[in-house]
């Protein structure tokens, strides 16, 4: 299943289980998400890292937590997904 498909199913799966009290949260990573989805489609992404994307993305179709969680554990090493921009609370359109 394609990277947005698998993220985005399982941004609106948490954003309609989440409490309230959580909204800042999940409003947080969604901008966070967004600006992922804007280097996907400015086809920003290193090789590595897409490849990294995809095994994150197989396994959280298939509901493997732990090694969803190992994989998101090492997306700090591509340098592309790791920038200030990804952990800031703002989203910054990129215009390709």
């Amino acid at each position: 299943m394609p990277i947005f498909q698998v993220l985005n199913a399982e941004m609106q799966r948490v954003k309609s289980a989440a409490p309230a009290t959580y909204k800042t949260h999940v409003d947080d990573a969604e901008k966070r998400l967004n600006l992922l989805f804007d280097q996907l489609n400015c086809r920003t992404i290193s090789p590595d890292g897409l490849a990294a994307l995809r095994q994150l993305a197989d396994a959280m179709s298939a509901k493997n937590y732990d090694q969803a969680q190992a994989i998101h554990a090492t997306l700090a090493q591509f340098p592309e997904l790791s920038t200030p921009a990804m952990v800031s609370h703002f989203r910054v359109p990129i215009i390709c």
